[in-house]
């Protein structure tokens, strides 16, 4: 099941993240395109944080209101342990809106490794 809040992800570990547009959208309005998905440091150091986007996003279905074509799903992974990462998602809408949505994501290691 993809990630939808940010609670932390462990090195290596890789997994779907999702950002659900569906709350800031008017009824009927969908994502037409994804423009990019960044990904930045925060705190830590990470020489090539984009690297921990993993291959293409999707639009796909808000997992809080089912709606179509209003969510953006992505692979990320392979995290270093420390350091807190900042993802952003940021599409065009069928209404000529472009929206971004960020969270934090912080890596660390789990206990008793």
């Amino acid at each position: 099941m993809p990630r939808t809040s940010s609670t932390p992800i462990d090195p290596g570990e890789q997994e779907f993240v999702t950002f659900d547009f569906a709350p800031g959208l008017s009824p009927g309005v969908i994502i037409n395109s994804i423009v990019g998905v960044t990904c930045a440091v925060i705190s830590g150091t990470d020489a090539n944080p984009q690297s921990r986007v993993l291959g293409p996003p999707s639009i796909v279905a808000s997992p809080t209101t089912g709606a179509a074509k209003v969510a953006v799903e992505q692979l990320v992974g392979n995290m270093l342990a420390g350091v807190t990462y900042q993802l952003q998602a940021v599409v065009s809408c069928s209404d000529n809106q472009q929206l971004s949505l960020r969270w934090n994501l912080p890596c660390s290691q789990p206990p008793g490794t």
